[in-house]
């Protein structure tokens, strides 16, 4: 990937009163776990709404 490549991502917020739902990752660098919220990079042709409906489906496995 070129430094100067721009990457467009959706990220979608599941909302229950005062909580959210995130996924846990992993960053090998730091030896860390983290949370953020689904989502990912907008494929080429994608709406930002078919990238979130794809999204959770790779990271929960649910449909939207």
């Amino acid at each position: 990937m070129r430094a100067e490549q721009i990457i467009t991502k959706a990220i979608c917020l599941f909302r229950n009163d005062d909580l959210i739902l995130v996924a846990e990752g992993f960053d090998e660098v730091k030896g860390e776990f983290y949370y953020r919220p689904i989502g990912g990079k907008i494929e080429f042709g994608e709406t930002s709404a078919e990238a979130i409906q794809r999204e959770v489906r790779e990271e929960i496995e649910a449909n939207i």
